[in-house]
């Protein structure tokens, strides 16, 4: 079995975000049923969380003020001036929550921390125990149950970088938007990855801005490249990639940070996919393959994929409870993450 197919790590979003996510209606056909046993025996799954949207006990035990609890406080910057004053509640519910991911096979599980938490005047202050104590107790209860925590560690760690990238597609079947598409994950992903693993920036980057870029010396050189342990990758959709060097575009896409190029949903006016995030199972197949060719079989995590429920009026309890359509699109990209695999 080859190192990466084992190493791949599917991390799906254990909580609500405020970013809602819609069902595709065009998800492709994939295999019947999605089990444990068709993935490779070292596999990894779990599931990620974001601190704010959470843990809640934003005012309790010595916790200070972070951006987002000014930024969602401020009249008119969140729908219905919502907040994560209690979120999930997770800070008092921890042990429950740790149970439930226990409960569903998990292996592993990314958090952040809220460091507000931890310095609640930020550098110029002391250390808040009581927050340490919370993070203790959390890794201590996972561990106790099994679980591996992801989080960078100063003894016996490794170091990696989570990268957002959507997968892209030529708009038209045509040479220059098939580059234009190269130039996408260039810009996207390559931006932050090459440097790390070869010490150098894209060259379709270097070629379109030049001396805008850093220059690296060779001491920066050698000590960026190979630097990683491993790659992280968040990814939930794909878009459509056109070419602006001989095709007309918008004046925000014809630039040189953007590549020259256009990104849309929409090909002849029908979207990629009928949804926000533009879900399509297939970009996962073919990120993942990408990431594993170019970056030399690296140790790669799916760092965050996922499915919000949009929140609407003929929503019912029901479709809360049974979850179906998280389901349908966590079978799906699993189903093309097993194709990949194999």
């Amino acid at each position: 079995m080859p190192k990466w197919l084992m190493q791949v790590v599917l991390l799906t979003l254990f909580c609500s975000s405020f970013t809602h996510v819609q069902s595709s209606h065009e998800i492709e056909e994939e295999e019947d049923e999605i089990s444990k046993s068709q993935f490779p025996k070292d596999f990894l799954f779990g599931t990620s969380t974001s601190s704010y949207q959470i843990e809640g006990a934003a005012f309790e035990d010595g916790r200070g003020l972070s951006n987002w609890d000014v930024f969602s406080h401020t009249p008119g910057m969140v729908n219905n001036d919502e907040n994560g004053d209690i979120a999930d509640d997770h800070y008092h519910h921890y042990l429950e929550d740790v149970k439930l991911m226990s409960s569903l096979g998990i292996n592993v599980y990314r958090f952040s921390i809220s460091w507000t938490r931890i310095l609640p005047k930020g550098l110029y202050g002391d250390i808040n125990p009581t927050g340490i104590m919370f993070y203790n107790n959390l890794i201590d209860n996972l561990l106790l149950r099994g679980s591996s925590e992801l989080m960078q560690a100063k003894q016996g760690g490794t170091i990696g970088i989570v990268a957002h990238t959507l997968m892209y597609e030529p708009l038209r079947d045509e040479e220059c938007d098939r580059q234009a598409a190269k130039r996408a994950l260039a810009f996207i992903i390559g931006w932050f990855l090459d440097p790390l693993v070869f010490g150098e920036y894209p060259a379709e980057m270097r070629s379109i801005l030049g001396n805008q870029l850093p220059k690296l010396s060779p001491k920066e050189k050698s000590l960026l490249r190979g630097s990683l342990d491993f790659i992280g990758i968040n990814h939930y959709g794909a878009l459509y990639a056109k070419d602006c060097y001989l095709s007309a575009c918008p004046p925000e896409a014809a630039r040189p940070i953007k590549g020259f190029l256009e990104t849309t949903p929409l090909r002849d006016g029908i979207p990629i996919a009928m949804a926000k995030f533009f879900v399509v199972p297939k970009g996962m197949e073919k990120i993942v393959d990408y990431i594993k060719i170019k970056y030399h079989n690296l140790p790669m995590y799916i760092t965050e994929n996922g499915y919000s429920s949009p929140l609407n009026e003929s929503t019912t309890m029901h479709d809360v409870l049974h979850d179906f359509k998280r389901i349908e699109y966590h079978k799906a990209y699993l189903a093309a993450l097993l194709r990949a695999i194999r």
